[in-house]
Order: C-alpha cells, then sequence, then structure tokens
C-alpha cells in the first residue's frame, strides 16, 4: 500500500517495546505499595518503620514474637492463644500482622477483611483513636478500618417518624417526650445515628421506640433505606480491611 517496510517494521517493534513496559509496570489499580513484602520485623523491629517515625519508640521482643505467631497463625488458617502481661503491647503485636494480612496482594481482588473484637470501650476507643491512626501513618500500605456496632445501636428514622406522631399516646413523662424531639432534632445532624453519638443518655423506654430492630425492618421496601444509618455502616464494612 506503498508504505516502506522499514517503517513498518519500526512500528512494530515499537508497539513491541511498549507492551513489554506495560507489563512490567504496576497496574494503577494496585498502588506499587500494595506489592512491597512487608513482615512484623520490618514494621516492630529495631530498625522498623515505627521505629524509625517514633523517636522514643522501645522495641519489645516478647511484643514481636507475638506479632510473628500471630501472622504464623493467620497464614495458615490455625488458631492462636496469647497470653501476655501489661506493657507488652500486645494492640500492636496482633494490629501489625491483621493489616499486613488484609493488604497482601491477591489474585481475587477481592476485599480481605480482620475483625478484632474487644472485651471493653476503652481498648475499642484506643485502638480506633490511637494504635490504628499511628500504624496507618507508618504502613506504606492503604487500609480502611470502622467501628462495627450492633443494630441496636442505631437509630431508626422509620420507627422514630411513628413514635413522633404517637408520642402523646407512647410517653406519659414529660422528659420522654422532651428527649424523643432531641433525638428528632439529633437525627438530622448527626452522620453515625448510633446511641454513642447523642450527647446525653436516652431512657430505655425512649430508645426503645426509635431503634433499629430486625423485626421491624422493611429492608429495601422502607421508604428511608437509602438514608438508614444501620444499611450504611454495613455497606461500609463490605469494604473495610480492619473492622
Amino acid at each position: 500500500y506503498g508504505i516502506d517496510r522499514k517503517v513498518l517494521w519500526f512500528a512494530a517493534t515499537a508497539q513491541s517495546l511498549m507492551d513489554k513496559t506495560r507489563q512490567s509496570l504496576p497496574c494503577r489499580s494496585q498502588p506499587l505499595v500494595a506489592t512491597m513484602s512487608l513482615t512484623v520485623q520490618d514494621v516492630l523491629g529495631p530498625d522498623g518503620l515505627i521505629a524509625k517515625r517514633l523517636p522514643n519508640y522501645e522495641h519489645r521482643e516478647p511484643q514481636l514474637a507475638m506479632a510473628r505467631a500471630v501472622s504464623h497463625a493467620i497464614a495458615h488458617k490455625h488458631h492462636l492463644v496469647v497470653e501476655a502481661g501489661t506493657g507488652v503491647g500486645k494492640s500492636f503485636g496482633y494490629l501489625v500482622p491483621a493489616i499486613l494480612a488484609a493488604t497482601s496482594s491477591n489474585e481475587e481482588k477481592k476485599v480481605k477483611r480482620v475483625v478484632v473484637s474487644t472485651h471493653t470501650i476503652s481498648l475499642q476507643e484506643q485502638l480506633l483513636n490511637k494504635d490504628l491512626p499511628v500504624l496507618n501513618s507508618v504502613i506504606p500500605r492503604e487500609f480502611t478500618t470502622m467501628l462495627a456496632k450492633g443494630r441496636g445501636n442505631y437509630l431508626s428514622l422509620r420507627r422514630m417518624a411513628r413514635a413522633v406522631e404517637r408520642a402523646g399516646k407512647l410517653m406519659f413523662e414529660d422528659e420522654e417526650v422532651r428527649q424523643l424531639r432531641a433525638i428528632l432534632k439529633w437525627s438530622r445532624e448527626t452522620t453515625d445515628g448510633s446511641r454513642s453519638d447523642l450527647d446525653f443518655q436516652p431512657y430505655g423506654s425512649v430508645w426503645d421506640e426509635v431503634v433499629s430492630d430486625s423485626g421491624n425492618c422493611l429492608g429495601k421496601k422502607c421508604p428511608t433505606h437509602d438514608e438508614c444509618f444501620f444499611y450504611r455502616a454495613r455497606r461500609r464494612a463490605k469494604h473495610a480491611n480492619i473492622i
């Protein structure tokens, strides 16, 4: 077709080089840091990522031993019971291997999740407000966290609207009515919708009338389904790595 053979050879060679280059580069949907090989030693060791970031960080060999054991248990899918005294740094001892496992590359590209269940609210707050933010700043991998709560912690917008309409028949104390009105006002401002976000502790008789309840839930047929605080939390949980 009048095209010089040398031109065709050059174009074919250039295309081949471009294809090889693309294959050697990481995919944009998978950040380079996600493919980095990291161990608990790299994070918690005396010369690890935390030690480099925190000037007063104290390396603890029992903590590292615990982290190695947790990492091994996760990798080989077996149970592990760890007992450690105060000052060992147990939260980092299980959070670091959990984060590394949840952010490790996988061919199926599915979200990996690790659930951390705490016995006390104070430990829960420590993990969310202190430990996880520190690890998020030092571990060069992207991961998301969220606090999962039981359904009884969330407000039902539909049930609250019904309670407001029937307040005169449901509630006999002025304080109950006042609390219901306060919850109504709060429902328009909160993004969380859970009872812990309230600035007061409502009476049980009041909260029982507005709480999200599986027995009264209409699911997708509910007119407030898209705005439902409980289902919003469930959707966030599906995309979180550490719950």
